[in-house]
């Protein structure tokens, strides 16, 4: 992968979309222009490219996106729409499918609250030496500016700074424009900040990013409409998150899970999943079993310690005997509650497009030799409540191989497991069996092509 770029694996090929994007755009007479980051276009974006217009253009503008991909070989797989954002995901498919995003911005503003117009500023748009339109320099350091010191309380980046100061640099005096009209007529609170900036104290921001939240995000009854409409969004993406597909992989232990979880994290780490959760048993801040017994035994003055894991490999340390049917029964109850509860994690996870891979997820208790005296029934129950995978796949390796590369289990063990895995999920609709005995890259490359599957039919 381009170690700069997040689009995908061959970021040059965007041109052959945005080329003809633009030049239609520019033929059906739209106000349109590129709001930052247009220094390498066509050829070249770093995530995506974010483009400024009008709300009497938007309607055309996304007609003419729709047309252009299907005549250039993109697919526009999803969309998403709040009230000042329209953003369309498109794929071109290959050996090695690229992905890129468009976000169509109709004002600049943060958390439902308007910045300022984007209208005055597309007005006095200019092209570029490649003749793409650009917003002011004024309007890119403005927005940039409010954005990253009322979400984050600093301007940490070092392009961003850059790109600040250039928009002072340029244009003075509508970089004060729109940060008087962002702070509601203060005057004096702009000039502060314009000297700021042209001194480079970055370091004084954090200390203004308390009162830069109060004159820009200030409750006032002409944002009452903004906010709600936000907080609609939000409520309404983490319900209902956003292109976020969540893959689970089975299979006995020494199989190769996590060596394909690591290459299929790897592979993704770019747009279009712009944030990646990786699951080991369970959601990330559950309390195990284990801890609560200890502190538990901890309040009668007892001090319990568990003899240490066996590092992975070890011949033999899967074949501990099954749990007792009662306790295994507690085993499973405990454990698909915190899974259950993993929805709270995913519900305030922030990114509404991301990965969750799962390298061990609820599926082990249906075949794991220390839950075989658990009742099947139980286990469907508890199922119930677990949040369910779209993608499950299933590493199929001859039992001898994987026995002898990890001689974790028996050979006879390793046979059951698998049959068992066949017997859960042979018939599951979410369930990818995996040759994986072709080899590790074999492996990675069939379980990505279904992973990008799942997100080409996404609009679907």
């Amino acid at each position: 992968m381009n170690n700069d770029s997040l689009v995908g694996y061959h970021p040059e090929v965007i041109a052959t979309f945005l080329t003809p994007f633009f030049n239609a755009l520019d033929a059906a007479t739209i106000e349109w222009a590129v709001a930052h980051g247009w220094e390498g276009l066509p050829t070249y974006a770093r995530h995506d490219v974010d483009l400024v217009t009008s709300r009497r253009h938007l309607k055309a503008m996304v007609s003419i996106l729709k047309k252009v991909a299907k005549e250039t070989g993109w697919i526009n797989y999803c969309h998403f729409k709040s009230s000042n954002l329209h953003s369309y995901w498109i794929l071109l498919p290959g050996e090695e499918i690229s992905y890129f995003q468009i976000d169509i911005f109709l004002e600049a503003s943060l958390r439902g609250i308007l910045f300022f117009s984007s209208v005055k500023p597309l007005k006095n748009r200019w092209r570029n030496e490649k003749g793409i339109w650009c917003m002011p320099y004024s309007y890119s350091a403005a927005s940039v500016l409010l954005k990253e010191v009322i979400a984050n309380s600093r301007l940490g980046r070092e392009a961003r700074r850059a790109q600040v100061y250039d928009g002072v640099a340029k244009d003075r005096d509508g970089f004060v424009a729109l940060l008087t009209e962002a702070f509601k007529g203060d005057a004096d609170f702009t000039e502060k900040v314009v000297g700021i900036v042209e001194k480079k104290d970055w370091d004084l921001l954090p200390k203004l990013a308390p009162e830069f939240r109060r004159k820009v995000l200030c409750p006032r009854l002409c944002n009452v409409c903004g906010i709600l409409i936000y907080m609609f969004d939000n409520i309404r993406l983490r319900l209902f998150p956003f292109l976020r597909p969540f893959v689970a992989l089975v299979g006995p232990d020494g199989c190769g899970k996590t060596t394909i979880a690591d290459a299929v994290v790897a592979h993704f780490d770019h747009r279009p999943l712009c944030g990646l959760m990786r699951i080991h048993s369970h959601f990330p801040g559950v309390v195990m079993l284990r801890d609560i017994y200890k502190w538990i035994m901890g309040l009668f003055g007892r001090k319990i310690e568990f003899d240490p894991e066996p590092p992975p490999g070890t011949r033999g340390m899967g074949m501990k005997p099954p749990l007792g049917r009662l306790r295994s029964m507690a085993y499973v109850l405990y454990y698909g509650i915190n899974l259950a509860l993993g929805r709270i994690v995913l519900f305030r996870w922030r990114t509404f497009s991301g990965l969750l891979l799962a390298d061990r997820y609820y599926y082990d208790y249906y075949y794991m030799r220390g839950h075989m005296k658990c009742p099947k029934w139980w286990k469907d129950m508890v199922w119930l409540i677990v949040p369910k995978p779209d993608l499950v796949f299933i590493l199929e390796r001859p039992a001898e191989d994987i026995y002898r590369q990890k001689p974790e289990l028996e050979i006879d063990e390793i046979k059951r497991q698998q049959q068992a895995i066949r017997d859960c999920l042979g018939k599951d609709r979410r369930a990818r069996f995996i040759d994986a005995s072709k080899g590790v890259e074999s492996t990675i490359g069939m379980v990505n092509s279904e992973i990008e599957k799942w997100i080409m039919n996404y609009g679907g």
